[in-house]
């Protein structure tokens, strides 16, 4: 009788071993990068005297091409904001690398320097995020003024 009800557990032991299957290799979960596609603002947002955000439309020359942020799947990014100088449409593009960290979206531009390739890097606060909106905020350098955009994914 034990040589039996050890036959029985031996089996069912086998039987669970090997129905068993490893999943680890089939369920790998990849979480979708957000951050991808191509970036236009739509609405360009400040703080008054008394720190309240109002946000206006963003405005580009008439004239020329909408601005935009082009984030790849790649991690580079296209940078194109759009002046008209009078005649014509000027556009300055700005191209390099990005990466995420929390909350940050990090931009890094390689540019020359006297002779010598320097990386700069620029960062820019995630407000919120969702598939087909972002909004950043960030110091302007030159006037130390908060600046918020509201920015729509583009369909391809």
């Amino acid at each position: 009788m034990k040589n039996i009800l050890k036959l029985s557990f031996l089996l069912t032991a086998a039987i669970l071993i090997t129905s068993c299957e490893n999943d680890d290799d089939e369920a790998t979960f990849v979480q979708p990068n957000y951050l991808a596609g191509k970036w236009v603002p739509v609405e360009m947002g400040t703080l008054d005297d008394e720190n309240i955000l109002n946000y206006f439309p963003y405005e580009n020359d008439a004239e020329c091409d909408a601005d935009f942020l082009q984030l790849n799947e790649d991690m580079t990014y296209t940078y194109s904001d759009s002046e008209y100088n009078g005649a014509t449409c000027d556009a300055t593009v700005i191209e390099g690398d990005y990466r995420r960290e929390n909350k940050v979206l990090f931009l890094t531009t390689l540019e020359d320097v006297d002779g010598v390739p320097t990386e700069f890097e620029t960062s820019r606060n995630l407000i919120s995020l969702t598939y087909d909106t972002m909004e950043i905020s960030y110091t302007d350098e030159t006037t130390g003024d908060v600046t918020f955009i509201k920015l729509e994914k583009q369909n391809p």
